[in-house]
């Protein structure tokens, strides 16, 4: 789902990576539908019990996914 009317041609271009299910192409944000990845901020519980940052997982995941690369 886009954010704007913008035509798929426009977007092309390096995506930035705002948290594990939005990114940014230029000036338009871009939430990728059917996804709910936790936000940058959030935090988990474990099946152990301890806390850790999944958001920041998250977001590290899909940067990894689209770094380096044009999306569009």
């Amino acid at each position: 789902m886009l954010a704007s009317t913008a035509t798929t041609a426009e977007l092309a271009g390096e995506a930035k990576v705002t948290d594990g299910d939005t990114i940014r192409i230029g000036d338009t944000r871009i939430r990728l539908w059917g996804i709910d990845a936790p936000e940058r901020r959030q935090t988990c519980q474990g099946r152990d019990g301890c806390v850790y940052d999944c958001g920041r997982d998250s977001a590290a995941v899909f940067n990894e996914l689209t770094r380096g690369r044009r999306v569009g």
